[in-house]
């Protein structure tokens, strides 16, 4: 007797984002060389946190989904609607059809399989390959781990208000201290010039009203 196929809550998994890692080899699906290029074909690499390695889901119904590149916004295709074992995989502009619609079926483990509307067929690691670089395609499914993947839910950071500058007083430099203490000691300076140059004047007056005075009595 076959086990009941486990249905996915598409409300728990909807609108969030995904690396999606081989159970066989803990590689991630990503889009070959970073392209944003309808036709790019889809492979496996070491996971490295990049964009090009993060796929949103989004429901297309009540039983299938669509897996959308967070760094090109393209969907998970098969080429040229292919419906045969080993047609390939690769980006393109989401089209609503069923070629970019998959079901999640997962597993006792966590794991899931990700296969094809309509046609039943699991996303697959071409020839069981395990090298970077190695491309997807569709193959029936024969519960193999290569055909199982992981999904690792990728919470993106929230925003956090921008803190407002701090207001800091000018310093005043070495230079501008300098120049104001000199200007003021020339000042200083200046005014007790004048001042003894007052004081002088004021002598020089009474020194000359003293001998007027005298001669003015040498005369009497």
């Amino acid at each position: 007797m076959q086990a009941e196929k486990k249905r996915i809550d598409m409300e728990s998994v909807s609108d969030k984002y995904y690396t999606i890692l081989s159970k066989r080899n803990g590689k991630a699906l990503e889009v070959d060389a970073a392209s944003g290029d309808n036709g790019a074909l889809l492979s496996i690499a070491e996971p490295n946190g990049s964009e090009n390695q993060l796929w949103q889901i989004k429901a297309a119904d009540d039983q299938f989904v669509y897996f959308l590149n967070q760094a090109s916004g393209k969907a998970i295709d098969i080429i040229a609607g292919g419906t045969q074992n080993g047609s390939w995989l690769q980006q393109w502009e989401y089209m609503n059809g069923e070629n970019q619609q998959w079901q999640l079926e997962e597993g006792s483990d966590g794991c899931f399989k990700i296969k094809a509307r309509g046609i039943n067929r699991c996303i697959d690691i071409v020839g069981l390959s395990a090298v970077d670089g190695a491309k997807l395609q569709i193959w029936d499914d024969m519960d193999g781990e290569n055909q199982q993947w992981r999904l690792e839910e990728v919470k993106k950071a929230e925003e956090t208000p921008a803190k407002k500058p701090r207001t800091t007083r000018t310093r005043k430099t070495p230079a501008k201290t300098a120049e104001k203490t000199a200007s003021s000691r020339t000042k200083t300076a200046a005014a007790g010039e004048k001042t003894a140059k007052k004081t002088t004047s004021r002598k020089t007056a009474a020194k000359s009203e003293t001998t007027t005075t005298t001669r003015r009595k040498k005369k009497d």
